[in-house]
């Protein structure tokens, strides 16, 4: 005899997977899966959140550089240099402005599926001690890479081919201090981690172990930045935010981690260029990079629920 399914509300024993509705209590009945059909769909949501968030910012950023190239004198043939310097100006308003459309496309598609954005993200509150520690771990993260990635290309200058950061140096050269701050500082580690962490990889969960879920989603996270230095590093980091996620169970504990990361990127221009003050640093950031992530991930959390809704996520 096939075995019945089950309503989540009462329990009652149904036989039919089609029917839209209990007839023990009348509540709407979820749709009944195999495993292999509930991870396909669960990886088009994934994908279909990231195109969503690639493709409005990436649309900004084309149509603000398209407006930018037809002002230029001497167009199609521009200068390079001052390209950059007209982008420059308006890149972090314009990431601003895509950033938070995209939020807010991503609330309304939960808000027309009646879910709870701030549940279904996972925007519980952490302690301030939690908070102030995860913060000092991104500080330590980003003095630790940057240090680490300007003594590997002292000893293989060939390397810096690779590197990224004369690009956008170009690209901030012009940015207003406090627009530059907020965009890197608040608003994208707000999307990424968003995205990222609490929307694919809080789905991901749910149809992998959540080692496989860590990894799977940290490479995601690398691949977005779209160069391998930044994928490299991204991606180790992402591991970070992921594990911090599972750990406090909190969308702002992984942000604190970012927002720290990319807020103290602001500072690197004052590192020393003497390459033994640079080991120093180095050594110091490494070390309490690892004893931050050890006292943090091994004490115990107990997050503050955004609610009891237990729906289920796209």
């Amino acid at each position: 005899m096939k075995k019945p399914y089950k309503c989540q509300n009462c329990g009652g024993s149904l036989y039919s997977p089609k029917d839209r509705f209990c007839p023990w209590c009348g509540s709407p009945l979820a749709l009944q899966m195999s495993p292999a059909g509930k991870a396909i769909i669960t990886l088009l949501a994934c994908f279909g959140f990231y195109a969503l968030y690639f493709a409005i910012t990436v649309g900004a950023e084309f149509i603000h550089e398209l407006c930018i190239v037809r002002d230029l004198p001497g167009f199609p043939q521009i200068d390079i240099d001052e390209f950059y310097s007209k982008i420059s100006e308006r890149y972090c308003e314009v990431g601003i402005l895509s950033a938070v459309s995209v939020l807010l496309v991503f609330f309304l598609i939960f808000k027309v599926r009646h879910k709870n954005f701030g549940e279904e993200v996972r925007l519980n509150l952490i302690s301030g001690g939690s908070f102030c520690g995860l913060t000092v771990l991104g500080v330590a993260g980003q003095f630790a890479i940057s240090i680490g990635l300007c003594v590997l290309y002292a000893f293989f200058p060939s390397m810096s081919e690779f590197s990224a950061g004369e690009t956008f140096e170009k690209i901030l050269a012009n940015a207003n201090p406090i627009s530059e701050i907020l965009y890197l500082g608040v608003i994208t580690p707000l999307l990424e981690e968003t995205l990222f962490r609490g929307i694919i990889y809080t789905r991901l969960r749910k149809i992998l172990p959540v080692p496989a879920a860590i990894v799977l989603s940290a490479v995601a996270f690398g691949a977005a930045h779209g160069n391998l230095e930044q994928f490299v590093y991204a991606t180790f980091m992402g591991l970070i935010f992921a594990a911090a996620l599972e750990k406090f169970d909190s969308l702002w504990a992984p942000f604190a981690v970012h927002f720290a990361f990319n807020f103290s990127s602001c500072f690197a221009v004052l590192l020393p260029e003497n390459p033994l003050e640079l080991i120093a640093i180095l050594l110091i950031s490494a070390g309490l990079f690892m004893l931050t992530f050890a006292f943090l991930f091994l004490a115990k959390n107990k997050p503050i629920k955004a609610g009891n809704n237990n729906d289920e996520a796209l």
